[in-house]
């Protein structure tokens, strides 16, 4: 985040609002996304969207060093994707509602367990690429790469 705030030339208050820019995409879109995956189905399809919009983020913010509010909104998509449309598929994977309970449990400590492990990996990808972002940022390209990867064998 530092660096960020050097490398854009922004003022604090302006660098800290940007980073409400994903939640607040998520907010507004998660319930409009969740409703028009009710209405057209093609849960596989709109499950694609997620890791594409992450992917495409993490190469803007790679390549680009100008506007990171297009990034950052697609991160938003990205997330507004995993709330609407992964995990409402959970009861329609599990054949008996009493499993309802242990599959989004399943679901939610893996979701948590990668929230202990990741920070790890970026803080040592930052500190080995000497205090830059690039490595970090090259790894949730991979990571939002192989979400893509696995939605597409979903698909099929």
């Amino acid at each position: 985040m530092y660096e960020l705030y050097h490398v854009y030339n922004l003022f604090y208050f302006t660098f800290h609002s940007l980073q409400t820019i994903p939640f607040t995409v998520a907010a507004l879109l998660t319930p409009l996304l969740g409703i028009c995956v009710d209405i057209l189905g093609h849960r596989s399809m709109f499950i694609l969207i997620g890791p594409t919009c992450v992917a495409l983020s993490h190469t803007l913010f790679i390549t680009s060093q100008y506007d990171v509010r297009l990034p950052l909104a697609l991160l938003g998509i990205g997330y507004s994707t995993f709330a609407s449309v992964v995990l409402p598929c959970v009861p329609l994977l599990t054949a008996n509602s009493v499993h309802w309970g242990p599959a989004f449990g399943i679901l939610v400590g893996i979701q948590h367990l990668s929230q202990v492990i990741i920070p790890h990996i970026v803080s040592i990808l930052y500190w080995v690429n000497n205090k830059h972002y690039t490595y970090p940022l090259l790894f949730f390209l991979l990571c939002s790469t192989i979400g893509l990867l696995l939605g597409v064998l979903l698909w099929q």
